[in-house]
């Protein structure tokens, strides 16, 4: 990480360099045994090399490591997971971040921006609430279920969450069947 770090520096300068960070993520059973020692330490150093930011992807609960990690690396820190306007705001306002990113829910709300400012409902970025959600709202007026169905299991989640459709790429028969049982 330090040495494709320093070559990006080489090439674009150190203020034109951010590097993102998952202290607490364990993607594709990669994990790390100690990670307030290992990602304190690549803060530390990617301190030294005085980069634009860091972007630390965490879960901000109990045990989380943004503060100690913004204070190991001394410069700008973007948190981001799971964030609400709540939690954004707690997290600059007390300084455990300078600036925080919304990536789910800024896909699930194109306008974002638009709906924070005018404390308007956000849609889930989990399809399953968002069907729930508009079934509650327009279900009278509106046939509504998922695509990309493609178990069983997915077929009782969207008939549990309300919606009485759903649409699949292949055409599993077992999925198909348990569909129509389903009343979908």
């Amino acid at each position: 990480l330090l040495e494709v770090t320093d070559a990006a520096i080489d090439v674009w300068g150190a203020d034109r360099v951010g590097v993102h960070l998952s202290p607490r993520g364990g993607a594709s059973d990669i994990d790390d045994a100690n990670p307030r020692e290992t990602f304190g330490y690549v803060a530390r150093e990617l301190g030294k090399r005085k980069i634009a930011f860091i972007f630390l992807r965490e879960n901000q609960s109990e045990g989380y490591l943004t503060p100690y990690l913004k204070r190991e690396f001394g410069g700008t820190v973007i948190a981001n997971e799971n964030l609400d306007i709540g939690k954004a705001t707690e997290l600059v306002n007390g300084g455990v971040a300078d600036l925080v990113s919304f990536g789910r829910l800024y896909i699930a709300n194109p306008d974002l921006v638009d709906r924070l400012k005018k404390e308007a409902p956000l849609n889930s970025p989990d399809p399953l609430v968002s069907i729930e959600r508009m079934v509650n709202r327009y279900g009278r007026y509106a046939l509504i279920g998922a695509g990309t169905v493609m178990s069983v299991r997915d077929v009782d989640d969207v008939k549990r969450a309300g919606g009485r459709l759903i649409v699949m790429p292949h055409s599993d028969l077992v999925v198909v069947r348990h569909a129509k049982t389903a009343g979908m």
